[in-house]
């Protein structure tokens, strides 16, 4: 019950303070009672592919280690594939379209890469309906 109280007053006070310190670091000493009234809920865990979150450049030098003699080959497409994709200024799905002649297979195969990848576990979402009242507030000291 305390982690639940712990997080459901830091997001209250993130909520509240966002964007109302001043810069700089400040000294607080002050006693609050505070009563909490709300909900807190939390979503099952669940799995979901890690597609946004591979390393990038360990995945590029594992790919390159394995190409063997055809590294340089391969180094070579991966930088005129991602320089293509840098210099995309439409979805990148629209650029290929053309290029691809057949585009559900060419789909279908990248969806089978990724689904082969090992899945991840997501944390639950965890909402907030929380009011802060407080109770008894001694005088502040702030620096």
């Amino acid at each position: 019950m305390e982690a639940i109280i712990a997080k459901a007053i830091e997001a209250k006070i993130g909520e509240l303070a966002s964007g109302s310190i001043p810069v700089g670091k400040h000294t607080l000493d002050q006693v609050v009672i505070l009563r909490l009234t709300g909900e807190v809920s939390k979503s099952a865990d669940s799995e979901y592919t890690p597609t946004t979150s591979i390393p990038l450049k360990a995945t590029m030098a594992i790919l390159l280690e394995k190409c063997g003699i055809t590294r340089e080959a391969a180094a070579d497409m991966l930088i005129e594939a991602m320089t293509e994709a840098l210099e995309c200024e439409t979805e990148p799905e629209d650029s290929i379209v053309d290029r691809i002649k057949d585009l559900e297979k060419a789909e279908k195969r990248v969806q089978e890469i990724t689904r082969a990848l090992p899945p991840k576990v997501r944390a639950g979402a965890v909402r907030f309906k929380v009011q802060i009242e407080e109770i008894i507030n001694e005088p502040a000291t702030v620096n």
